[in-house]
């Protein structure tokens, strides 16, 4: 009967990281602003915020290019001619193209605004400038396994594996759009209250994977300035957010990770009632993540034949951590200027810069950019103009991880919670409420097997008539001593009375 031929193992296949690189794309418009808008004097401060909103993959040979776009939203704070306090939305769009040397099967993007400046060119003419700085990284799958050729079914008995398990990641991303919240604010008895502008942050506090579903919980905070008779107030609300989105694959106990943007966000003040409305339009994305034991052979031998033996080295990542622990930044800074006088509101975004790797743990670095809105020092009728005041505030917090991680692949994201500030002759005090979303990937470079081939023709030829004693050398393990003299580390843990692997010396081979 013929022997059946084998010639590769089951295939195994893991994904990982193939691209991680930026996609800088430059944002300049002019806007002419109509005859209803209030003439701008003097800029205060402008919120902007980016709504990726299109992603195409094209492949190129071995690589691919990615295009991509979306819109920048301004909120663009300033006062008019009579000194009062207006807000302005805005838009432009943008578009970028990158290369990512590889074809991932998943492309994660991560967009942030910099660099925002506003200019004016008259009472109502500006233009801004901003720039799209869009994090962008493939993920790929890639088929590993070995490849042993010339051999059948009756010489598989003798092929001695070395094998080495490992947690190989399973990442897969998810996302729902078109999440809407709609709420009442509450005006704290004050009537007639005028609101001037209005903003909001997703806070995603709690993520969860259940069967075939992920569950995401968290808070819509609204902060929104209003004009009353005695002068400017600040309203906040906070409205929780519960969300299920269906995914396939997904198990109850897979680690997910999800931030939130607000897509739109309108406020609306009822007439004679006085009541105002806030009505938010938002989305979600993020991914699961979590590790499958894959086992890769990593040497071969056989005790019966020569072998010729080629080896490869991959990349395998795994999921190291994941962290949605909140931190508060609490600090005292010295005052740049002393022109405010009364502050009146705190515009503040968090920034993730970079993780450092020390040990067992993982530092992650950022910064808070502040923009305080305040009054000016003036007599007390006029209660001074309108000023403003821009502050970096950096930060650091600290993840343990499981081991030690030499080259980490960190997605994260940041909300803020709540802000307060105050300010003292000398100092401006911040104290703030961070949200981080947080997944640290672990690298890992092994050399596996790649290819080997049976010599069916060069049978190995060994003297059974006597027992050799050998001298190991140093670092030399059970399997290198097997490997040498075409036994099995069985055979020589019987040889020599060995219960592990601890190899002593002289050696019975």
């Amino acid at each position: 009967m013929a022997e059946a031929r084998t010639d590769t193992r089951e295939k195994i296949t893991v994904q990982g990281v193939s691209g991680d690189s930026f996609i800088v794309s430059e944002v300049s418009e002019e806007f002419s602003l109509p005859d209803y808008i209030p003439e701008v004097r003097r800029i205060l401060a402008t919120r902007s915020a980016v709504l990726p909103e299109s992603r195409f993959i094209q492949s190129e040979g071995s690589a691919s290019r990615l295009d991509l776009g979306g819109t920048v939203t301004y909120s663009v704070i300033y006062t008019d001619d009579e000194g009062e306090i207006r807000t302005l939305p805005l838009s432009s769009a943008y578009e970028g193209s990158g290369q990512i040397n590889s074809q991932p099967e998943t492309v994660l993007v991560f967009p942030t605004v910099e660099g925002v400046n506003v200019r004016v060119n008259g009472p109502r003419k500006l233009t801004i400038k901003s720039r799209v700085k869009s994090r962008v990284i493939g993920i790929e799958g890639k088929e590993i396994g070995e490849r042993v050729e010339n051999r059948t079914v009756a010489d598989e008995m003798f092929i001695q594996r070395r094998e080495r398990e490992l947690g190989a990641l399973s990442l897969i991303p998810f996302s729902l759009q078109g999440i809407k919240a709609s709420d009442k604010l509450d005006t704290q008895k004050e009537t007639g209250l005028k609101p001037i502008w209005c903003d909001a942050t997703l806070v995603t506090s709690d993520v969860k994977t259940q069967s075939n579903a992920i569950s995401v919980k968290g808070e819509l905070r609204v902060k929104c300035l209003c004009r009353g008779e005695d002068g400017e107030i600040t309203l906040t609300k906070t409205i929780p957010v519960s969300e299920e989105i269906s995914k396939e694959g997904i198990m109850q106990g897979d680690i997910a990770r999800a931030g939130g943007r607000i897509v739109s966000l309108s406020i609306s003040n009822e007439e004679g009632e006085g009541d105002i409305f806030i009505d938010a339009t938002m989305e979600i994305e993020g991914e699961v993540s979590k590790n499958k034991t894959i086992s890769l052979t990593t040497d071969m031998y056989s005790t019966k034949n020569e072998m010729t033996t080629e080896y490869r080295t991959e990349d395998i990542f795994s999921l190291a951590k994941t962290d949605n622990t909140p931190f508060t930044v609490n600090e005292g800074i010295k005052r740049k200027s002393n022109e405010i006088e009364e502050l009146i509101t705190l515009i503040a975004d968090p920034v993730y810069e970079k993780t450092d790797i020390k040990g067992q743990k993982a530092i992650v670095n950022g910064k808070l950019l502040v923009k305080a809105i305040g009054r000016g020092k003036g007599d007390k009728e006029r209660m001074g103009e309108y000023v403003a005041d821009i502050v970096e505030l950096p930060f650091k917090y600290g993840v343990d991880l499981p081991k030690p991680t030499l080259s980490p692949i960190v997605l994260c994201d940041m909300s803020l919670g709540e802000i307060s500030g105050r300010y003292d002759k000398d100092k401006f005090y911040i104290t703030a409420q961070i949200h981080p979303s947080l997944t640290i990937l672990d690298r890992e470079r092994v050399e596996i097997l790649d290819k080997a081939s049976v010599k069916k023709d060069e049978e190995i030829k060994k003297d059974q008539s006597c027992i050799r004693a050998y001298y190991p050398k140093q670092g030399e393990s059970l399997w290198d001593i097997a490997k040498k003299y075409h036994t099995t580390t069985a055979t020589l843990k019987e040889l020599n009375s060995l219960e592990g692997d601890t190899v002593k010396s002289p050696l019975l081979v």
